[in-house]
């Protein structure tokens, strides 16, 4: 152990004690047989956000890095692994000081942990301990995705007309001297970046960057833990509810894509923070992506748009219409 653990129990999650689950857990799948099972395969995103999750944990309460040859890693990326070499590494799991730890220390990675641990033998003591508070995270997740409350003005601020958005980027460019000091102007990247996320049925940032440029149309042989730009469509593939989506960009992005990169977007960069920046500079307000997505199921649900058009936009976003609805601010 590298750091000092947390020994004084609290309330964490609504009185819930991590010793007596208020559930009963499914039992780990019986297909798990031998100690060389590969994990499930998961998607790119998945793989990575589990490996970053546990390679934080272990070096946390060990001090050690793990790596590729390490047989958690294994498992997480489908390759052999030897169940007993698991067991020993991360003995210290066993210990209900730790899990008390983690419960406490690592509470919104919870869902990626039980995630791990599930397809493990011999970690169902664990699994079981730390299961209400996996599922009481996801619940706080749910009600905050789903809050519906946000200033009047912040709605009708930020207009989805077409025009209204090429007037705001049009003003912004010709008065720029005028309007602002000391920061620089918005790239061609970050033009981009706006106009994606709202010239069209806004979808996930993540969407984004995973896009790749590619020179033809992909074909069913292509990797499918990305998305993939074309000819003024970007094909969507790496999807939360696994529905393939091909959006066709209105004529005024293509001039600000750069299709001489791997990306779309250089560095294959995150950007959440990028988002928050360029609507500052435009709107005075640093809206984040998640804040735009409420915001178009808003406009696509209170305007006078046809049914049809409706679900489409629905559609376009990812979402079911009953999502959509739940989703918007009003």
């Amino acid at each position: 152990m590298t750091e000092e653990i947390i020994t004084e129990k609290e309330d964490i999650h609504n009185g819930i004690d991590f010793l007596k689950p208020d559930e009963k857990l499914k039992p780990i799948s019986k297909r798990i047989t031998t100690e060389f099972k590969k994990f499930d395969t998961l998607k790119a995103g998945t793989i990575n956000t589990y490996k970053q999750v546990i390679s934080r944990i272990h070096k946390y309460y060990t001090g050690i890095k793990l790596t590729d040859d390490d047989d958690i890693i294994k498992m997480i990326i489908s390759q052999p692994y030897k169940q007993s070499n698991i067991s020993k590494m991360f003995k210290y799991l066993k210990d209900d000081r730790y899990v008390y730890d983690i419960v406490v220390r690592f509470k919104t990675r919870l869902p990626n942990i039980y995630g791990i641990f599930t397809h493990i033998r011999g970690f169902s003591p664990f699994v079981k301990k730390i299961f209400p508070y996996s599922k009481q995270h996801y619940i706080d997740y749910l009600d905050k995705r789903f809050d519906n409350t946000i200033d009047e003005k912040l709605i009708e601020l930020l207009s989805f007309n077409k025009q209204d958005i090429l007037d705001r980027l049009d003003n912004y460019i010709k008065n720029f001297d005028r309007l602002v000091r000391y920061s620089k102007p918005l790239n061609n990247e970050e033009i981009l970046v706006y106009l994606l996320l709202t010239l069209m049925p806004t979808r996930r940032a993540y969407d984004f960057e995973r896009t790749k440029i590619i020179d033809k149309v992909p074909d069913k042989h292509i990797d499918k833990s990305f998305n993939y730009y074309y000819d003024k469509h970007i094909y969507i593939f790496d999807t939360k509810n696994k529905e393939e989506y091909v959006m066709d960009l209105p004529d005024e992005i293509i001039p600000y894509i750069n299709i001489t990169g791997e990306f779309l977007f250089d560095n294959h960069k995150k950007l959440s923070i990028l988002i928050s920046r360029i609507f500052n500079k435009l709107y005075g307000h640093p809206y984040t992506a998640r804040e735009i997505r409420k915001l178009y199921a808003t406009y696509n649900n209170n305007s006078e748009l046809h049914m049809r058009e409706r679900f489409a936009n629905a559609k376009a976003m990812g979402h079911s219409m009953e999502e959509n609805l739940r989703y918007s601010y009003k």
